[in-house]
């Protein structure tokens, strides 16, 4: 078992504002095992072990999703965690799932004293140089803007002439509201301007064959009801017309995102011995975008560059 304790959470990079798995990986034996079957949420393999077999908790409660084999969403941010840990070896009987890395986070609490945090960042696309693919097609480079801005307070309940909860009930609140806007740059093949009107000589998917015969032009007068919409003033709307190479059709989707968190933990001593508590953990996310592709723009296998 390795605990990590906030003063290194504090000085370890982390890559967006969940740091799970930039703790993850400092254990002995974790391997970074990307998002794949995991639904966009980064997993780690452990000691060889499936990375679909991790089990994650926050203040003792399971946070996995249970389709996919990852943490259900985004762990709390550094500045809301009081201590990590993760075992990466066999469990012991306490751990109720999970033959991967058992991965804890617990939230901080409230003291006497009042203690409290603000903080912000900003990216802004016009610090960023162009992407090389965009460069190579031609494309300026597309906007992007992203803010975080998010605090946190934690002290004693206290309220005036009715309650006074110093070394006794403690509070701990944190929000933070994060938004993303950015256009991405998709491309994708399309039909070439001579294969609209039929010609097919230099198509670049080769000649097509009707009856065992190539037949390298076909009439208009033999087009079924797909090319003759294809063909006709309103086609480009059915399939893009090329805006490079013969056969690329290059587009520019917007991609917006509205992300907020809140942790909220309340504590009760009872007695010198003894301590009840209580945890929320709520994540929330949402997406408006153009293109249904946007998610896949900026790989390599699904981007189409264009022909000479």
């Amino acid at each position: 078992l390795t605990t990590i304790d906030p003063h290194l959470m504090e000085a370890i990079p982390v890559s967006g504002r969940d740091p799970r798995e930039s703790m993850e990986v400092l254990m002995p034996g974790a391997t970074a095992a990307g998002t794949g079957a995991s639904f966009f949420i980064p997993v780690t393999s452990f000691n060889g072990v499936s990375q679909l077999t991790n089990n994650y908790d926050i203040d003792g409660a399971a946070m996995n999703d249970y389709m996919h084999g990852s943490a259900a969403a985004n762990f709390p941010q550094s500045e809301n965690i009081s201590e990590f840990s993760v075992a990466s070896a066999l469990p012991d009987a306490s751990v109720g799932r999970g033959a991967g890395g058992q991965i804890e986070a617990t939230l901080k609490n409230g003291t006497n004293q009042f203690h409290g945090q603000f903080w912000t960042y900003l990216q802004n696309g016009a610090w960023n140089a162009n992407s090389w693919s965009n460069n190579f097609q031609g494309i300026r480079r597309q906007p992007f803007n992203q803010q975080w801005y998010g605090g946190n307070i934690g002290g004693p309940v206290w309220i005036p002439k009715l309650y006074n909860g110093k070394d006794k009930t403690f509070f701990f609140l944190s929000y933070e509201r994060t938004t993303t806007s950015k256009n991405s740059t998709t491309s994708g093949q399309t039909i070439t301007n001579a294969e609209r009107s039929g010609d097919f000589t230099n198509s670049p998917d080769g000649v097509p064959v009707v009856n065992g015969q190539p037949m390298p032009i076909i009439p208009a007068s033999d087009f079924g009801p797909l090319g003759k919409a294809l063909s006709a003033s309103g086609g480009t709307a059915i399939m893009p017309a090329p805006t490079s190479g013969i056969d690329t059709f290059t587009w520019n989707p917007s991609f917006d995102t509205l992300t907020q968190t809140w942790a909220v933990r309340i504590d009760e001593n009872i007695g010198s011995k003894n301590r009840v508590f209580g945890s929320l953990w709520w994540y929330n996310e949402s997406r408006t975008f153009q293109d249904m592709y946007d998610e896949f723009s900026e790989a390599s296998w699904a981007t189409q560059y264009p022909n000479p």
